[in-house]
């Protein structure tokens, strides 16, 4: 027997009779957000029916980390940088230009 504690406090947890689909169900559990789970969000927790599924669905999960956000979000920042910084530096070289030739 396979038992899937629900909760921090372990105080309630599911049996299961089959090591699979014990494993099936943790990853899907896995995406509740806090530590206790309600019977609605173990109802609508996305289990999924077979190892293909639990996989994509834990790519998913990593994909949506707040660890790999930040990076992705580091990336897309750095660029607007770029892009701001070349923005900056064409009006500055402009103004610098403009004001050359107001005091000729």
């Amino acid at each position: 027997m396979w038992t899937l504690p629900l909760g921090e406090e372990s105080e309630h947890f599911v049996v299961f009779n089959d090591a699979e689909l014990a494993q099936l169900a943790a990853s899907g559990l896995a995406e509740i957000n806090g530590g206790d789970a309600s019977r609605t969000s173990i109802l609508n927790a996305p289990i999924p029916v077979d190892a293909d599924m639990a996989g994509k669905l834990q790519k998913l999960h990593a994909e949506f980390e707040p660890e790999a956000l930040d990076s992705r979000i580091d990336v897309e920042v750095g660029k607007l940088d770029a892009i701001v910084g070349e923005a900056a530096w064409a009006l500055e070289g402009r103004h610098c230009r403009g004001s050359h030739r107001n005091d000729q």
